[in-house]
């Protein structure tokens, strides 16, 4: 007798096995499943967990101790400060301005404030403020070059070559080398005392016109007292110019 073989098993795939297969060969599917829904469950599940008061309360005990840490900790630590590019007399004025107690954590220094602060001064053009190694902040300063001495109707102020105010000076001999500029003060009262200097002369004058007439000697005063009025006012314009004292207490310009 033969053996009887048994049936062989059917390799066909079912319906679902099939569109299964199919669905997983899409890279989509396959992304969303490998990856997307994994994260969207972890996700869900830690939100959740966060949107409870008691675990709302614990990271913030957690983060307020990690800071707390953090501060105490010797790398983190500011223990002087060092300004670059700057004169000694703007030196002690930052620093007293600043006004920081050292040492203080890194953590504590508003390095936006403190350039704010120091970019205030009218010396200062440009700072950058940054912590070094050794724990040492450092404030490189670009500070402005008077060129100019400017006297006005306030006193006398140093400026530099874009007319940006450096300094007040209390007396010319604050930056003797430095040129000496009036400003319309120095010329409004040059040329109101010339007129108050040569008013005799005009008074004069019309006291001509007024007795003799139009003529030769109306002439003659008339230029006398024009001539005399144009020294006047030049030499009053080149006094305004001399050196001199200035206002002290004033940091305006007119």
């Amino acid at each position: 007798m033969c053996a009887v073989k048994a049936p062989r098993d059917d390799y066909a795939p079912s319906r679902i096995a099939y569109r299964v297969n199919r669905l997983w060969l899409s890279p989509v599917f396959r992304i969303s499943m490998l990856w997307l829904l994994p994260m969207g469950v972890i996700g869900g599940g830690i939100g959740l967990w966060a949107s409870q008061p008691g675990s709302q309360e614990l990271i913030t005990n957690v983060q307020v101790a990690v800071m707390a840490r953090m501060r105490d900790q010797p790398d983190f630590q500011v223990k002087q400060m060092a300004v670059k590019g700057a004169s000694p007399e703007l030196t002690r004025e930052i620093r007293r301005v600043l006004d920081l107690e050292f040492p203080v954590s890194v953590l504590d220094l508003d390095l936006d404030e403190i350039r704010v602060k120091v970019t205030a001064f009218d010396a200062v053009e440009h700072v950058n403020a940054h912590v070094v190694l050794g724990g040492a902040l450092m404030l490189e300063i670009t500070q402005r070059q008077p060129v100019v001495i400017w006297r006005t109707a306030r006193g006398l102020a140093l400026l530099d070559e874009g007319g940006m105010r450096v300094a007040v000076a209390e007396t010319r001999d604050a930056a003797p080398e430095l040129p000496l500029k009036a400003g319309w003060y120095g010329a409004r009262i040059a040329t109101f005392w010339a007129f108050l200097a040569s008013s005799p002369m005009w008074l004069f004058r019309g006291l001509v016109a007024a007795m003799a007439g139009p003529g030769t000697a109306l002439d003659l005063v008339t230029t006398v007292a024009l001539a005399g009025w144009l020294a006047l006012w030049v030499l009053s314009m080149r006094a305004a110019a001399r050196p001199g004292p200035g206002i002290a207490g004033r940091d305006e310009l007119a």
